[in-house]
């Protein structure tokens, strides 16, 4: 079997190297400091980014338009200011998610040099010497150049021309698809000015993204990437993607049997989003099956982390071309709801094609994962990895693939029964 989805990470922070492979479901152990967040964080990002390549392209062309609108502002206030009623205009950077990308470029470009040329036309006919004198330093200062004696309608051709420059890069990246827009994301959301010394992902074999390729390969099998990490989704960017998907309209055709089996098996209840779009309220909520109605946020966090999967399960998110990332998915759970929330990881691969990379400390987590998958057959989908200290640093870690043996991830728990031990052992000689 090819392997379906591949990350190669050398060199970064405590990742000496780490070569994971995704077939089905994923589940990496290790110490706390190991790189197992940076592991699930490249994943997502990687995903994430490359799904979404022509909105960061969009997004990088809205900063690099900032002073050109913001010396729309300064012209049109100074015309308003002299009772000038100006035309209006739609909002140039607002794209429709069904239209062709770089159709919706040409237009835009095309707006912002009309609506330049017209601007222009009003201000040279309308205002004193003295207004057009600071803005046409405003303009020599967005095209970096050295101030000269020029009338305003003499600059309009060189404002014209650098708003065509700054299009055709865009152009340029959204049919080169190039890895600097990817990995210049990925550097800002990591906080840093370098990426791993080799970092590359492939899909079926096919490189979709590496720090020495010069493109990013249009991805098919993962086609949405979730990343939870807690149940308390309140800030950061990947909490904030996580909350919108959320929030989505629950679909008619969900998948009512694990629906089903969360509500029956698990919660005895189920969770709901609810939007009052009158009053503008929104909330999620749980409804038990005695009839009782909670707040959501006000519950139990193990019952947040199952609502999670039931909300995103009810409005059609999660598919076979979803990559669960989930981080330590044991927390906050009871032992009894950690085999249940193993089991229906393994029924989501099994019944619904979801891929899932696993990063765990618990022994229940993974001896479910482990023999509920050879119960359900699907056990040759399911991998391990453990990170263990290299021989020369050992705050830097190789993620060892083990397929699907658990011992040594065990033997790596054992750790903490000696410690037990050491610290709770009863030989008087040991008091202080």
């Amino acid at each position: 079997m090819n392997d379906q989805i591949r990350l190669l990470i050398k060199d970064f922070r405590a990742i000496q190297e780490a070569d994971i492979k995704l077939n089905g479901i994923t589940v990496v152990s290790g110490i706390n400091g190991c790189g197992k967040s940076s592991l699930s964080k490249f994943l997502y990002y990687t995903f994430k980014y490359a799904n979404e390549y022509d909105s960061l392209v969009i997004s990088d062309l809205d900063d690099s338009l900032e002073d050109i609108f913001r010396l729309f502002k300064y012209i049109e206030q100074e015309l308003i200011n002299t009772g000038k009623v100006l035309e209006s205009r739609h909002d140039i950077m607002k794209i429709n998610d069904e239209e062709d990308i770089l159709v919706y470029l040409s237009e835009t470009k095309g707006d912002i040099i009309r609506h330049l040329d017209y601007l222009f036309k009003e201000y040279e006919n309308q205002i004193h010497t003295v207004g057009k004198k600071r803005i046409i330093h405003v303009i020599y200062d967005i095209l970096n150049l050295q101030y000269e004696e020029k009338s305003l309608n003499a600059l309009l051709p060189d404002l014209i021309q650098e708003v065509n420059k700054i299009f055709e890069d865009a152009f340029n990246l959204i049919r080169k698809r190039s890895s600097k827009v990817l990995l210049n994301r990925i550097q800002k959301e990591f906080r840093t000015s370098s990426l791993p010394k080799q970092y590359s992902v492939w899909e079926h074999e096919s490189l979709i993204i590496a720090n020495h390729s010069e493109s990013v390969s249009n991805i098919h099998f993962v086609q949405q990437a979730i990343y939870i990490d807690t149940p308390m989704i309140l800030s950061y960017n990947h909490w904030s993607d996580l909350s919108k998907l959320l929030k989505k309209e629950e679909v008619l055709n969900y998948n009512e049997k694990f629906n089903s089996l969360i509500s029956n098996d698990v919660l005895k209840g189920e969770s709901e989003f609810e939007n009052n779009y009158f009053y503008s309220n929104e909330r999620f909520r749980f409804k038990r099956q005695d009839g009782s109605e909670f707040d959501l946020l006000d519950c139990a966090t193990g019952v947040k982390a199952f609502s999670i999967l039931q909300l995103l399960l009810k409005n059609g998110t999660i598919t076979k071309n979803t990559l669960l990332i989930i981080d330590e998915p044991e927390a906050h759970l009871h032992p009894q709801w950690i085999v249940e929330y193993a089991r229906l990881i393994v029924l989501l691969n099994k019944e619904v094609g979801v891929r899932f990379f696993i990063a765990s400390h618990s022994p229940d987590m993974v001896s479910a994962i482990k023999y509920i998958s050879q119960k359900e057959k699907v056990d040759s989908k399911v991998a391990f990895y453990l990170a263990q200290p290299t021989e020369k640093d050992r705050f830097r870690f190789t993620y060892k693939s083990l397929d699907r043996d658990i011992e040594p991830i065990f033997e790596s728990f054992n750790v903490a029964f000696d410690r037990i031990d050491q610290y709770g052992s009863a030989d008087e000689s040991d008091e202080i």
